[in-house]
């Protein structure tokens, strides 16, 4: 879905420019609301501390545990999400 699309572009250029792009932040804007867009904020960043503080702890995976899923080849690329009422 879109909303995923958008998720995933805000992720990888947060965390690979340490900003987000004007059309990216629009995207989010339109699919999230800016109250939701200021919870990714929140969300992204809480997820890097838990991340970082866990890698430094060398936090062990639980017995059973597995890795994520690769993600879709092209599942975020330009134009793959269309915000409500575009």
């Amino acid at each position: 879905p879109g909303d995923e699309a958008v998720l995933r572009r805000w992720a990888r250029e947060r965390r690979g420019q340490r900003q987000v792009s004007d059309a990216v932040w629009g995207d989010a804007v339109r699919w999230f609301g800016e109250a939701g867009v200021v919870d990714l904020i929140g969300l992204h960043g809480y997820y890097g501390l838990l991340a970082m503080v866990m890698n430094a702890a060398r936090t062990p995976v639980p017995e059973g545990g597995g890795s994520l899923p690769a993600a879709r080849p092209g599942a975020d690329g330009p134009g793959a999400a269309t915000a409500p009422g575009a």
